[in-house]
């Protein structure tokens, strides 16, 4: 995959750009770290882990990644926009969220969240920055009127294909705006050969220029 002009290879070595003039990279997901952990937030180790080995690699390709995290908790209440300074490399943003556990507020609790992201999207990235997207089917909106407004570089980093699963329903009926994320994107991070071929499918191009494949297994380095 190519980003910024130069060529990312997970588990390999990647050139360093400093000092370089860059585009900015941010990088959205449902990502949790110790800095809300008092939180209680919803999610996936999986996703914390990639996440983070990917944060390590983009470091190691230019200045500096923005994190931008969207998170659900069990703990209710109302938890204002946190930006955390990893290093001078990394900040973490974790924007803000209403939790509660009510049924008919919890679903207002989630539009609420995903307002929030569209805002933070077309007010911070700009045309000439990169938006990488760890897959999930409720950004899908935010995602393409962002892009769509401010004509950002959209990767999209897909581990599954959700609406596979016919066990799941909910995921079933979120086929559409699933499939419409993953037309919007320009080029992919998968987990398989396989996976990288079929979600670049309908591309001008080779589907091996569209993206990177990401293989197990991958350490975190420490902070």
């Amino acid at each position: 995959m190519v980003l910024f002009g130069q060529k990312v290879t997970a588990n390999r070595q990647v050139r360093k750009m400093k000092g370089k003039q860059q585009r900015k990279l941010f990088y959205l997901g449902n990502y949790r770290t110790e800095a809300v952990a008092d939180r209680y937030p919803l999610g996936s180790s999986a996703q914390d882990n990639k996440m983070a080995y990917l944060v390590s690699v983009f470091k190691r390709c230019i200045d500096h990644v923005t994190v931008v995290s969207v998170l659900s908790s069990e703990k209710p209440g109302y938890y204002k926009t946190l930006r955390v300074k990893v290093d001078d490399g990394e900040d973490d943003v974790f924007l803000a969220s209403y939790d509660t556990s009510a049924r008919g507020i919890s679903k207002i609790a989630a539009l609420y969240r995903l307002i929030v992201l569209t805002f933070y999207l077309i007010t911070h990235v700009t045309k000439d920055d990169v938006l990488i997207v760890y897959h999930n089917p409720l950004f899908s909106l935010p995602v393409r009127l962002a892009k769509k407004l401010k004509r950002f570089q959209f990767i999209l980093e897909v581990e599954e294909i959700f609406s596979r699963d016919k066990r799941n329903s909910k995921d079933i009926k979120r086929r559409g705006i699933e499939m419409k994320l993953i037309n919007a994107a320009q080029k992919y991070i998968c987990a398989g050969d396989l996976l990288l071929k079929e979600v670049s499918l309908g591309k001008n191009n080779p589907h091996t220029s569209f993206g990177a494949v990401v293989y197990g297994g991958y350490s975190i380095p420490p902070k």
